[in-house]
């Protein structure tokens, strides 16, 4: 009996830290990301992209699914840098509250390239401040290596001020964050 007990309790001990793990989607076969709209966001207006990740994302698409397996877009984006916002979609008389509960349809090809962060200065009356912004030049985006595609990404939802948030992390190879 002692034996079976201690069994249980090593059982449940391992199985603990999946009990919080929240599965955010499926992934299709043609790397969609299918997620349910929590039902419980407040959301009424617009829908915001941001690139969680550390790479390039080149495009982003949101879109609901149709039964005939066919897909209504919400929104896009493209060449997201690391940790730019872009908002994809907005909507008028409160309509993004009719996504609440609803699977929605999202997939992003990134790229395993790094853009850095550009400060310009800027004379003002007040003094020189730094501008910050990214580049992103044409020879990076047309010479980046087939391998450095990529779309192993994940995502999270939130909402803020009535918008709905789409958070994009890149997974790693092996299907988890901490895999690069």
């Amino acid at each position: 009996m002692k034996n079976l007990t201690v069994i249980l309790l090593l059982a449940f001990t391992f199985s603990l830290p999946m009990l919080g793990q929240e599965k955010n989607g499926t992934l299709t076969s043609n790397n969609i990301l299918e997620v349910t709209v929590p039902s419980n966001l407040k959301i009424k207006d617009n829908i915001f992209l941001i690139n969680k990740s550390p790479y390039l994302i080149l495009q982003a698409m949101v879109a609901i699914p149709q039964p005939s397996g066919g897909y209504d877009l919400l929104g896009s984006t493209a060449y997201l840098t690391a940790d730019e916002t872009a908002t994809i979609a907005s909507f008028d008389n409160n309509g993004l509250k009719k996504l609440r509960g609803k699977t929605i349809a999202i997939k992003v090809k990134g790229a395993k390239v790094f853009t850095g962060e550009n400060r310009t200065g800027v004379a003002t009356p007040y003094g020189g401040v730094g501008v910050a912004h990214t580049e992103i030049s044409s020879d990076l985006v047309n010479n980046i290596a087939p391998e450095d595609i990529t779309y192993s990404f994940d995502v999270k939802m939130h909402e803020e001020n009535h918008d709905l948030y789409i958070e994009v992390y890149y997974k790693g190879n092996g299907k988890s964050i901490m895999d690069f």
